[in-house]
C-alpha cells in the first residue's frame, strides 16, 4: 500500500479546524450566569393592614420578597389608578411597606393593590385587595 492520495490526507488535517468551529459555535450559545438570573421569578406576597378601612385613614400594605428588592405598588379602584407611596426597597429580611391615604369614600367598592418587586433584572408580582367603608349618610 502506498501513500494515501492527497485528498484523503487533507480530510484528516482539516479536523482541528472543524473542531475549533464547533467549539466556537457552541460557546456562542452558552447561557451566561447573568442572563440565567434575569429569568428568575422573584417571590412576592402582599397583605393589607385592614380589609375595611374608613375614610381619611391610611392603609398599609405589607410585602414579603427577596432582601433589597425594589418594591412598588399601584392601587386600582373602579374609577382611578394611583401609584402607592413610598416606593422603597425591601429590608435585609425581605420586608417592605407601602402606604396609601384613603380619601372620602362615597361608594364602597373593592380596591385592588398590585405589587411589583424587582431585583437584578428579575421581577415578581403579587396583589391584595380591600374594601373601604363608605361614609354614613352618603
Amino acid at each position: 500500500m502506498g501513500p494515501l492520495p492527497m485528498r484523503e490526507r487533507a480530510g484528516n488535517d482539516g479536523f482541528p479546524a472543524v473542531a475549533a468551529v464547533l467549539l466556537i459555535g457552541v460557546s456562542l450559545f452558552a447561557v451566561s450566569p447573568v442572563s440565567a438570573a434575569a429569568t428568575k421569578h422573584l417571590s412576592c406576597t402582599a397583605r393589607v393592614s385592614t380589609s375595611r378601612p374608613r375614610s381619611y385613614t391610611t392603609v398599609t400594605i405589607y410585602v414579603r420578597t427577596e432582601p433589597m428588592a425594589k418594591v412598588s405598588g399601584t392601587l386600582t379602584g373602579s374609577r382611578f389608578t394611583v401609584s402607592m407611596v413610598p416606593t422603597a426597597p425591601a429590608n435585609s429580611s425581605g420586608k417592605a411597606w407601602l402606604y396609601q391615604k384613603i380619601s372620602a369614600v362615597v361608594k364602597s367598592g373593592v380596591e385592588r393593590v398590585n405589587v411589583r418587586v424587582a431585583l437584578n433584572g428579575s421581577v415578581g408580582h403579587c396583589f391584595t385587595h380591600f374594601r373601604p367603608v363608605a361614609l354614613s349618610g352618603s
